[in-house]
């Protein structure tokens, strides 16, 4: 019952993707992801912290579900107000999805709404 969220993005995680598909194929790693890796990386949740370009962004969105990217910031490297800019400017999300971006993590920690 444990939710992880990896920071920024996932990192080089969804570029990197077609190298960990394929060594989910081989067999030392089959058994631990039997449904492939990409059915392991679509049960963990990303924030958006150091990611405010459009290609990381739409890399994330095509991997993982909405539902999975939460807003993140990296404070005090970066501040909300960038964060904030970049996303919008981003052109990888619609205003109705940077609005569920923004509340997705109501849903991990509920005694915070």
């Amino acid at each position: 019952d444990i939710k992880i969220i990896w920071s920024h993005g996932g990192g080089t995680m969804p570029f990197l993707v077609e190298r960990f598909i394929r060594m989910g194929k081989e067999a030392r790693y089959k058994e631990l992801m039997p449904q492939g890796f990409v059915a392991e990386a679509r049960k963990f949740f990303y924030d958006t912290a150091q990611v405010l370009h459009g290609a990381p962004l739409l890399a994330l969105k095509h991997l993982v579900p909405l539902v999975q990217i939460c807003f993140g910031t990296d404070y005090p490297w970066r501040y909300s107000d960038e964060c904030v800019n970049g996303l919008v400017g981003s052109g990888a999300f619609s205003a109705e999805e940077l609005k569920a971006i923004d509340n997705n993590a109501a849903a991990l920690f509920p005694r915070f709404r």
